[in-house]
């Protein structure tokens, strides 16, 4: 005759493991989410002839949640905002300080020369990628804390259920 039935938990400490680390697989999501934002900045970022703008966003963990992602030129607010009269404010045209001429390369290749120039128009790499991001880093997020959760419970049993006879 039947008395009762035990259910034991089973769980190889696997659950008790993700307790444990739980702020270190946060972390790992965090991180894991904030290079997806690091690429897509540096996919917005123009390449320009040495492509050094784009080699210099950076991606820092300053805490196992807090990360920042950055340019290491300073140019960079140049590009982002726009300059002369396309920068914030509308400063006007850009004129070379010594009164002389300016001279630069444009894209393609060609040597240009001016008294004054409208500026360089505005990219909003920044404002871009965060439009971009924005939407999807709670998917991101989620989809890296599944994975790291999945892998620390991989294996575990499941209720382990006997039954016992009376004696």
């Amino acid at each position: 005759m039947t008395e009762f039935i035990s259910m034991k938990l089973k769980t190889d400490g696997k659950l008790k493991k993700l307790v444990k680390n739980l702020r270190n697989v946060e972390g790992k999501a965090l991180g894991r989410t904030a290079a997806q934002v690091h690429r897509l900045l540096k996919l917005n970022t123009p390449v320009g002839k040495t492509n050094l703008l784009r080699k210099s966003v950076k991606l820092q963990k300053i805490t196992p949640l807090h990360y920042i992602i950055f340019y290491t030129r300073d140019y960079w607010k140049y590009l982002n905002y726009g300059t002369g009269e396309h920068s914030p404010g509308g400063r006007g045209r850009i004129r070379s300080p010594s009164g002389g001429v300016m001279h630069w390369t444009d894209k393609d290749g060609n040597e240009r020369f001016a008294y004054s120039t409208k500026g360089q128009p505005p990219q909003f790499m920044l404002e871009k990628t965060v439009k971009i991001a924005k939407p999807q880093i709670n998917r991101w997020y989620n989809t890296y804390l599944t994975k790291e959760i999945n892998n620390i419970l991989r294996g575990a049993g499941g209720p382990e259920t006997t039954i016992a006879e009376a004696p």
